[in-house]
């Protein structure tokens, strides 16, 4: 199939869900034939079949599907998350500019009924023929220590209606019994929480820069997911592929073999990790196919 996307969305860097599930479709694609540009690329003038958005904001969202409008004859977007407001009059005009829309959880269909009026299609993160598989370098990352590392990642220390989204001070205030067990693990990619070296000290260890995900899961004994606002988080299937059990709030549905517990209680986050599985091994199976993307893309 020699069919064109014109993508508005940023591949890596910066690393990071939205950019790593771009560029895993993008592979994904590519193994059937079909070739992405990505704006800011130069596109020719309507010249391709579909225009796909990845904007988080609406205003942006909007624009992009106007643009798309000019260049493709099929306009379509990803909701990367599980709040769409579809009373906000930016995400009224998205709606009228798409022809379809693809959505990661339940979530953001049942809180948003009118997206179901327009085509729509329920996806992973990531297509499973885009997966790839890179060597781990033998250099670990992390020092060795007498208990076993208990991860979580912070892309930033931006909150949603006041609730931090990676929830770090939620892991902060359960800390002293945490390290019981582990040594937690902060992969602080943007060097925002600082201020806990001084406060934990051995009891935590802090990478205040991105790292490869890949290795630094095969290091540590557990993924910690403690956000407060979520789509179909990237690293927790890249968790799960890894065999590393994960625990993760219940603010959104979460993939087969995740432990959650109630979001922002500290019982029910500790019992969690008191109950890990023995031994976790995603499956491929359980990812969306690019076939079915394409399916519902030529369905439009």
């Amino acid at each position: 199939m020699n069919a064109d996307v014109y993508v508005m969305g940023k591949l890596p860097p910066p690393v990071g869900g939205v950019t790593k599930s771009i560029a895993n479709w993008r592979d994904a694609l590519a193994s059937v034939g079909v070739n992405c540009v990505f704006w800011p690329s130069q596109p020719r003038l309507r010249g391709y079949r579909w225009c796909h958005v990845h904007a988080y904001h609406p205003y942006k969202r909007a624009l992009s599907l106007l643009i798309g409008k000019c260049l493709a004859r099929r306009n379509v977007f990803t909701i990367h998350g599980m709040h769409f407001d579809q009373e906000d009059r930016w995400n009224r005009m998205a709606l009228w500019l798409c022809d379809g829309v693809f959505v990661l959880n339940q979530h953001v269909l049942a809180n948003s009924p009118r997206l179901k009026a327009k085509p729509h299609l329920l996806t992973s993160s990531v297509l499973r023929e885009g997966i790839t598989s890179a060597p781990i370098p033998a250099q670990p990352l992390l020092p060795p220590s007498s208990k076993p590392y208990a991860l979580v990642y912070a892309q930033h220390s931006d909150s949603f209606e006041g609730d931090p989204i990676y929830g770090i001070p939620f892991v902060e205030s359960c800390l002293e019994r945490l390290r019981e067990d582990y040594t937690l693990v902060l992969a602080d990619v943007t060097n925002a929480y600082a201020e806990l070296d001084e406060r934990w000290g051995d009891a935590l260890v802090r990478l205040d820069k991105p790292v490869d995900f890949a290795q630094l899961l095969s290091e540590v004994a557990v993924y910690l997911r403690p956000t407060c606002k979520d789509g179909d988080s990237v690293a927790v299937i890249e968790a799960l592929m890894a065999g590393v059990p994960v625990v993760a709030s219940d603010v959104v549905q979460r993939p087969a073999g995740v432990i959650t517990y109630r979001h922002l209680d500290g019982e029910s986050f500790l019992a969690a990790l008191k109950n890990l599985p023995e031994g976790v091994a995603g499956s491929h199976d359980s990812l969306t196919s690019v076939e079915d993307v394409i399916r519902f893309l030529e369905s439009l």
